[in-house]
């Protein structure tokens, strides 16, 4: 991607329109599902470059809250997606996904996206102070795999 692509890429995150950004959230995530483990497509190596980046590192802060918007959106429009997959891999995550995550489990009406973000929480988590605790509260889910 050349540096002028790269930079429109990232102003995305920041569209002054809320369902824009959410697309481009909901876009990068499926690109990040479907290639991150195919080795073949040269993806993993790619990402790998963007996220070790260190001139974007200031660009990261403003894709992560456009990713938590998006997901905050979908757990209310009650839509599937597979966004939790993308802020947990990202370079620079801290306290905020994993509350997000947590937040998630307990609100998003889709179960695989309840299961990825208990997944996510527990692999965060150093202490497993909150992974504990969000555990225990889905105890008595519906959905026996979350």
């Amino acid at each position: 991607m050349t540096g002028e692509a790269l930079n429109e890429f990232l102003r995305l995150f920041s569209h002054p329109d809320k369902a824009q950004r959410i697309k481009t959230v909901s876009t990068f995530a499926a690109v990040q599902i479907k290639y991150t483990h195919n080795e073949q497509s040269g993806y993993p190596k790619k990402r790998n470059q963007f996220m070790a980046d260190k001139s974007l590192t200031p660009h990261f802060p403003t894709v992560r809250n456009a990713l938590a918007e998006a997901l905050i959106a979908t757990t209310r429009e009650g839509i599937p997606t597979r966004i939790p997959y993308t802020p947990a891999w990202l370079t620079g995550q801290g306290q905020e996904i994993i509350e997000l995550f947590s937040w998630s489990v307990q609100h998003h009406p889709d179960h695989d996206v309840r299961r990825s973000s208990i997944y996510y929480i527990s692999i965060l988590e150093g202490e497993e102070e909150v992974a504990a605790l969000v555990l225990y509260s889905r105890t008595h889910n519906p959905v026996y795999s979350v």
